[in-house]
């Protein structure tokens, strides 16, 4: 999917982070603190909470280079990151990953984990840069789509190897928030409307155990006052939230910390046992293939596919008339700009009793592909989504009903 990419530096106390009334300031040198990350960084302002919870054990000063769905090789190719970790004198570099490790894939409404050679040749690079500027690496270890949690071991256990090649410390923020879903999830509220993306008190989670790992102890913690909040390109769009997490919820989370590193041996967080790939959307077997006749086809037909999760798709309408099939296409997503409307050429039946159908979204600049074939009284089959240079990243199973 196309994302804007934009960099952002920010200092925390240009927002007024302070102690709580009442605090005794260190007199010590501040620590400086870079985050290099994606939304799952800028989203209710990561870097500004950590630094409300970090400042009452002593200062620190926060900045962020981050951008809508990067990579950290995109970090890399772009430079503001390795050009603000050479100067900015900076004590610790926090790295987050891409929230699938690379370019987005789905796979039936499931976002698929990536092979994580990239996401830890890439981590290794900046944490050479970070190294050679006398700065401690640490590695924001991030949470699962809430539609699949199963995929928390594929992405603990690439940070987990990764730590290890890189000699940096993992932030188990993934692990915490699994503890927190399975045992306490009524008493925070961690993933935005998404399911992806983190809500206000999930940034507060993520930040308290980032500071854990950073100052190795679990900070004060409290209700953080006038968090400024970001456009979806990293800047300040000019509101404010408050994250006050309820008394239950401040317990939950710091019994869930402590938990989480007590199953840490030496430092080193448990590799978790991955489960089976999510399996390649496919068309029905040849067995249950009827004969696509004109007859059969030249009507409306209508089915709904997933896109870009378990909580996303589209409303898919096709009408058949001789050779020529009208599309329409209604999306979930709120980003996608409109609707699709397309007049294609059927393409088939070839041998094997598959039409395909191809068209280009005006709105998306992608291209979307419809496989088909008959079973009993229905058309059955695959949708593809796919764009230069990533390639298909979504794949989903369809079912078209006569409407």
């Amino acid at each position: 999917m196309p994302v804007r990419s934009t960099g952002f530096a920010l200092a925390a106390l240009l927002f007024g982070a302070a102690p709580a009334l009442g605090a005794a300031v260190p007199q010590e040198r501040p620590l400086r603190v870079l985050f290099i990350g994606n939304s799952y960084t800028y989203e209710n302002n990561l870097p500004f909470v950590f630094a409300a919870l970090v400042e009452p054990v002593r200062p620190v000063e926060v900045e962020m280079v981050a951008s809508g769905g990067a990579t950290l090789r995109r970090h890399l190719e772009q430079g503001d990151a390795v050009g603000r970790v050479r100067g900015g004198d900076f004590d610790v570099v926090v790295l987050q990953g891409q929230s699938a490790l690379g370019p987005l894939q789905v796979r039936d409404g499931l976002v698929e984990v990536r092979d994580p050679a990239a996401f830890t040749a890439a981590a290794k690079e900046l944490a050479e840069v970070a190294g050679a500027s006398g700065a401690r690496v640490i590695l924001f270890a991030t949470w699962p789509r809430a539609g699949s949690p199963r995929s928390l071991a594929a992405l603990n256990n690439a940070y987990v190897r990764a730590a290890h090649a890189l000699h940096a410390t993992v932030a188990p923020v993934g692990l915490v928030w699994d503890r927190l879903r399975g045992e306490d999830c009524e008493v925070l509220s961690l993933y935005g409307p998404d399911g992806s993306h983190p809500a206000a008190e999930g940034t507060y989670v993520a930040a308290a155990t980032i500071a854990r790992a950073v100052l190795g102890e679990t900070p004060p913690l409290a209700a953080i006052a006038r968090v400024p909040l970001m456009d979806g390109t990293a800047h300040a769009n000019g509101a404010f939230t408050d994250i006050a997490p309820s008394p239950p919820g401040e317990a939950a989370l710091r019994a869930a910390i402590a938990a989480t590193y007590a199953g840490a041996e030496d430092g080193e967080f448990p590799l978790l046992p991955e489960p089976a790939p999510v399996p390649e959307p496919r068309l029905p077997a040849e067995l249950y293939r009827g004969r696509l006749t004109p007859a059969f086809l030249e009507r409306s037909w209508t089915g709904r596919f997933l896109t870009f999760g378990l909580r996303e798709g589209a409303m898919a309408t096709i009408e058949f008339d001789a050779d020529a099939a009208k599309i329409h296409l209604v999306h979930d997503q709120k980003e996608w700009p409109g609707d699709d409307r397309a007049t294609v050429p059927v393409v088939g039946p070839d041998e094997f009793g598959v039409i395909t159908l191809t068209f280009t979204s005006t709105g998306m600049h992608c291209t979307v592909e419809f496989r088909l074939v008959r079973v009993a009284d229905r058309l059955q089959g695959t949708v593809t989504f796919a764009q230069e240079p990533a390639g298909v990243f979504v794949r989903s199973t369809v079912t078209l009903s006569p409407s």
